[in-house]
């Protein structure tokens, strides 16, 4: 799956919740979903600096 980069998130606060505000004003939640079969997802962070 190929993703196309839409905005940067190099942005101060207030301009970061304008942009969250738009891109949730995008989101078509009027069509029901089929059945799942799997979900996943990952939350993943790195700091440089630690040595753990």
């Amino acid at each position: 799956m190929e993703f196309r980069e839409r905005h940067s998130w190099d942005v101060d606060p207030s301009q970061a919740r304008a942009l969250q505000e738009a891109l949730a004003a995008e989101v078509d939640a009027s069509t029901p979903l089929g059945p799942w079969e799997t979900v996943a997802a990952a939350d993943v962070s790195f700091n440089n600096t630690d040595s753990r």
